[in-house]
């Protein structure tokens, strides 16, 4: 008795799904969506780093808070000058 093996023929694949979801938006849309949050998530860390610094500021005493000051001065200076290539 030798095996048989049963015609079995090739499951079929369901169709991919797109990587990005299908929605009734479209891509200009979605980009002024996108740049919209980015101004609200830069306008939400630039007050909360100004609440910071006053709270710090009325906090310390002036011998305290000058090199913090000259520090943040330093990291905003940092943020605006581009990394070399």
């Amino acid at each position: 008795m030798g095996y048989v093996a049963n015609k079995v023929t090739m499951c079929q694949r369901p169709p991919l799904r797109p990587i990005i979801p299908k929605s009734s938006s479209s891509l200009t849309s979605r980009v002024i969506t996108g740049g919209a949050w980015m101004i609200v998530l830069r306008l939400v860390t630039r007050s909360t780093s100004i609440i910071v610094t006053l709270i710090l500021a009325r906090l310390l005493n002036p011998a305290d808070f000058g090199p913090y000051s000259v520090i943040i001065k330093c990291k905003s200076n940092e943020d605006l000058t581009p990394l070399p290539p």
